[in-house]
This record gives C-alpha cells, structure tokens and sequence, in this order.
C-alpha cells in the first residue's frame, strides 16, 4: 500500500488497461505487442488499424494514445516504438520502409488493373 491508503497498481492490472485502450481505438492486436514493467508500457511491432486509415488520421490516433495511455492509474512511463511509424523530434511519420511497402503495392494493384483493360 502506498502513503495515504492508495493501492499500488499491478503491472498485470495495467496491462488490461492498455489492452482496452488500444481495442477502443480499433487497432488490430495481431502484430503489436505490449507489455508493462513497474509501471512502464511499452508498445513494439506492427501498427494495424481494422478500418483503413489516412495517414494524419493515423497521427492524430497516436497523439492520443500515448495520452490516454499515460493517463491510466500507475503509468509512469510511455514508450511506443513501431515498425511502421517513427517518432522524431515530437512528430510521427511512416518510416522509409512502410512508405516504400506503400509505393510497391500500390504499382502493383496499377499493373493488376491496367493488364484486367
């Protein structure tokens, strides 16, 4: 117990929390992985929304995630860190390799659609 009669948060505890936070935003679980350590979070891996997203919109989302993670009960820490997305002198941007995945896909679905004429 802490000073005052607070009860200290469990990590387990917190780990629900963040797993709630990030199903009510929409995010995929599949290729992200998150855990917690006396009350650090960290978020590693794939960041996959189930309905698509533009990409300031995708911003915007880990703008206020960060901040409703931090704001749960025990958090002392945020540490987010994709393979996608990269966080850089306060701003998000889609990394070299998600943005070059992007550009491959898309000249695919144009060879796909122009060889269907």
């Amino acid at each position: 117990m802490r000073p005052g009669g607070r009860k200290e948060v469990s990590d387990y505890e917190i780990n629900g929390n963040v797993r709630r936070e990030l199903v009510m935003r929409g995010l995929d679980l599949g290729e992200l992985r998150y855990r917690c350590s006396g009350g650090a979070v960290e978020l590693t891996g794939k960041l996959i929304f189930k309905e698509p997203k533009a990409p300031y919109q995708i911003i915007k989302e880990l703008n206020l995630l960060e901040q409703a993670i931090g704001a749960i009960r025990g958090v002392k820490r945020v540490h987010m860190e994709f393979e996608d997305w990269q966080h850089s002198a306060g701003k998000w941007s889609k990394t070299v390799e998600a943005e070059e995945e992007e550009k491959k896909k898309a000249a695919e679905a144009g060879e796909t659609t122009e060889g269907k004429s």
